[in-house]
């Protein structure tokens, strides 16, 4: 039986809703899950959250960058277990620099005992091994590496200094408070010395709070009867995000005024911030961990996607998951499934880029980060072969299986967009900025498989508006269909990545009616001549220009 239409504000009342449940379960597991803060974390968490409340009005970089032209000190927030908050600091970083501004960080992540480490770091005179051993940074800090070393890795290319503003641990009155006072020291004798330069400072969110740190900061410097000019950018404050809920977000990094001389930048929903924290002290650590259920959150994710499009959960599969970076993996799969090393090609390729995947046939899912982009997309995969099941659909040659995987990896990045609206698409005007930047560099060998993924996509979108012009019945290049497994699940990828973003604006906008589309979508492939080429170029045709907007 057809459903009623929904209409844009119902949707969007209603992807509020689905954010809503999914944070209050997350919020119930951290209250299970993470031990007790440090002390005085609860004033602190009242004093951040009386910060940020207040009525957000949309901003522009232009607006921000014009008010931090003259700044001398930029604080910016950052969340430790979430990857985008660093990632946009480098964001901020490259945008202060257009503006010729000369530029230097204040850390938090690095103990201002290990200052030389830092310098040393910075100017190529120790290695990665050797500044992580003598800083200790498991037990200083801990959280995941790899985005706090592409901040590090901005500054040395750009020569920025840093400073170290962290006090040491390892006393036992190491709390907030004395730790804001010592950071502010720091930086007033800094400034004092650089008057010439902003100092970008990134630290924990709650030391942001205008009573915390700047205000110490302040006070530091209304001793020796100075004063500094200040911004402060808060990252993806929970309250700003739902004030602008209702509108839903565009799936765009977005820049918030909260007043004078504070912003807040959304770039990550508030769940996965959750997620992200809980998910840090579920594995120990950063990365992996054994005890981790991740069957548990995809299957969870699926419920929920499957109430929110009104799909039969009750089918869904069971699977058994795999991480990504387990060295045995290809040696499991082929011991205890009995696979053939030809049968898991595209398993094999995903894990060599840490990609997720999911083989319905063997109800496998392998998580390539466990994270909730990563963990949303095998749930929606998962949906998504619910609506298939007992269909028809025909896959007799090469090419028609090629778009089998597409329309997979469509309804899979769909799926985990509505769950993360931020969350990066590897869309055509991703590849021509990534061509157009790297032209004639010689890259990583990563850098190259992305670039020649980018050609293939490219060379694959211009016989799409042929054929979409109705100007040719012709295939495209059988070469793409037999290419090597990994380059051919890499642009079946960000093909779907590419039709799954549309589809998403399209609901956003009402082009589309998601009962519909999931009506369309069990339809299509329970036809008697179910082709799955034909379904890829009908839903492409019906979502023009929507991937651009």
């Amino acid at each position: 039986m057809k459903r009623a239409l929904s209409t844009v504000r119902d949707l969007r009342g209603e992807l509020a809703e689905l954010h809503h449940r999914l944070g209050q379960t997350l919020q119930q597991e951290l209250l299970r899950t993470v031990p007790e803060g440090p002390s005085g974390i609860e004033a602190y968490q009242a004093e951040y959250e009386r910060s940020v409340s207040v009525d957000p009005l949309a901003a522009t970089w232009r607006q921000f960058l014009r008010n931090a032209q003259d700044t001398q000190i930029l604080y910016l927030a950052d969340y430790h277990t979430l990857p985008d908050s660093q990632l946009a600091s480098i964001e901020v970083a490259r945008r202060v620099l257009g503006r010729r501004r000369p530029l230097a960080l204040a850390l938090e992540m690095v103990q201002a005992r290990h200052q030389e480490s830092l310098d040393r770091f910075l100017s190529g005179d120790l290695t990665e091994a050797a500044f992580l051993r003598r800083i200790q940074y498991d037990k200083t800090w801990g959280f995941a590496w790899d985005t706090y070393r592409d901040v590090l890795r901005f500054a040395r290319k750009h020569r920025i200094p840093a400073i170290a503003i962290n006090c040491d641990l390892r006393r036992k009155d190491g709390h907030l408070r004395r730790r804001d006072r010592f950071a502010a020291r720091l930086i007033q004798r800094w400034t004092e010395a650089h008057p010439d330069k902003c100092l970008l400072v990134l630290c924990g969110e709650l030391h942001l709070a205008e009573s915390h740190l700047p205000a110490d900061v302040d006070r530091t410097l209304a001793r020796s009867g100075q004063t500094r000019q200040r911004l402060i950018l808060y990252q993806n404050s929970e309250q700003v995000f739902w004030k602008v809920a209702e509108r839903w977000p565009t799936g765009r990094t977005e820049l918030f005024s909260l007043g004078p001389e504070k912003y807040c930048l959304l770039s990550a929903p508030p769940i996965r911030k959750l997620h992200s924290q809980l998910h840090w002290h579920e594995a120990g650590q950063p990365g992996f961990g054994d005890d981790v259920d991740y069957a548990h959150w995809i299957s969870w994710l699926a419920q929920v996607l499957a109430d929110f499009f009104e799909i039969d959960a009750s089918l869904l599969d069971e699977f058994v998951t795999y991480s990504s970076d387990d060295p045995d993996l290809v040696d499991n799969l082929s011991a205890i499934h009995r696979i053939p090393r030809e049968g898991i090609a595209d398993l094999s390729a995903a894990a060599e880029v840490g990609a997720s995947a999911y083989d319905p046939q063997r109800r496998l899912a392998l998580v390539g980060r466990p994270d909730l982009n990563h963990l949303a997309w095998i749930a929606s995969a998962v949906l998504g072969h619910r609506l298939e099941s007992g269909g028809r659909i025909a896959v007799r040659t090469p090419r028609l299986q090629f778009y089998v995987r597409v329309l997979q990896a469509t309804f899979a990045h769909l799926g985990a967009k509505l769950v993360n609206p931020f969350m990066r698409s590897w869309n055509a005007r991703f590849f021509e900025r990534y061509l157009s930047r790297h032209r004639g560099q010689r890259l990583t060998v990563r850098g190259a498989q992305v670039r020649e993924v980018g050609r293939v996509v490219l060379r694959h979108r211009d016989f799409e508006n042929k054929r979409l012009q109705g100007g040719t019945r012709a295939l495209a290049p059988r070469s793409l269909y037999t290419a090597p497994p990994l380059l051919r699940l890499e642009a079946q990828r960000a093909l779907g990545d590419n039709l799954g973003l549309r589809l998403y604006r399209a609901l956003l906008v009402g082009a589309f009616d998601r009962f519909s589309l999931v009506d369309r979508w069990r339809e299509w492939a329970h036809a008697p001549s179910a082709n799955p080429e034909s379904f890829y170029f009908e839903l492409l045709s019906a979502t023009q220009n929507l991937d651009e907007r």
